[in-house]
């Protein structure tokens, strides 16, 4: 087998996806188990498990997360979802024998997309993951900006746009109504609900109910990713994470929706794309960030 040249692990908000980079080139995902999500330990183990069993001393390790850290390592996970909140996360790993470099989950899919995937050969890229949660970056020749305090890619929490939807006063983003538990505990009627998968179901039998919430949750994405290019001028638009794969019909409606609201007199009309990797962009991302192939503008990816 070829060997291994970085690992790439993924801590998202429903698994934990880990790959591997080779030095021949290829990409091959190893290992993906469910997130524990609030049982911060169960979490912890999983990653130094994938350590110890794929990359042998010394390989580079990139971890992709789904939240943000401050400049000194500490997890800042407002939810709790992964039960990390304010832990050092490069402290609790670094007894092990491997360089590991933690990266926002936005930035790490952002560099594959633009290195490797719907973002090649374009100089400046947005990138938008949906998932668990929804969050971008943007990329310039190979550089994913994530802001002054790591928290430039958290779009999500965007309030929602007007719509003739009834406001929801639980609603304080735009990820709480578009993203995988948002249109879920709108489908379902509870925010106990946080499977999509009941909804793309019903939506593709044609229920009028699941219908109504993804065309809401589509008028939300579209507009988000219409500002998100009229802001920051990109050559192209790369739509990624696991809904977007898992559901294209959404991912659609809502490249539809964008493409209308995208008019602006100072540049052309942008192109979107849809993420090549699908849902493993992330740890395709951390690899090359923890072997130097793609780097962090500012100080978001920590070196252990």
């Amino acid at each position: 087998m070829t060997e291994t040249t970085a690992l790439g692990i993924d801590v998202g908000g429903t698994k934990i996806a880990v790959g591997a980079l080779r030095a021949d080139g290829s990409r091959a995902e190893l290992r993906v188990t469910p997130t524990s999500r609030f049982d911060g330990a169960a979490n912890l183990a999983a990653i130094v498990s994938a350590v110890e069993t794929y990359a042998a001393p010394g390989i580079p390790v990139g971890i992709s997360l789904a939240t943000t850290i401050d400049e000194h390592g500490i997890v800042r996970d407002p939810r709790g979802w992964f039960g990390w909140t304010g832990i050092d996360l490069p402290g609790a790993l670094r007894s092990l024998p491997n360089p590991v470099t933690i990266s926002p989950d936005a930035a790490c899919g952002a560099v594959a997309e633009a290195l490797w995937g719907a973002g090649g050969g374009a100089r400046r890229v947005v990138y938008v993951t949906l998932g668990t949660g929804i969050s971008h970056a943007v990329v310039t020749d190979g550089v994913a900006d994530v802001g002054s305090h790591g928290a430039g890619i958290l779009s999500g929490s965007i309030p929602p746009f007007r719509s003739s939807w009834r406001t929801d006063g639980s609603w304080l983003g735009v990820e709480d109504v578009a993203s995988g538990p948002g249109v879920a505990a709108t489908f379902a009627g509870s925010p106990a609900a946080t499977d999509a998968h009941p909804l793309a179901d019903a939506y593709r039998a044609g229920d009028w109910w699941a219908r109504r919430v993804v065309e809401h949750a589509s008028w939300q994405l579209g507009s988000l990713i219409a500002g998100l290019a009229t802001s920051t001028d990109p050559d192209r638009i790369v739509l990624g994470g696991g809904l977007a794969a898992g559901f294209p019909e959404y991912a659609a409606l809502a490249e539809e929706v964008a493409a209308v609201l995208l008019h602006d007199w100072h540049h052309p009309l942008v192109p979107l794309a849809h993420a090549r990797f699908g849902g493993e962009s992330c740890w395709i991302g951390a690899a090359a960030l923890a072997v130097g192939t793609g780097s962090l503008d500012r100080k978001e990816a920590l070196n252990v």
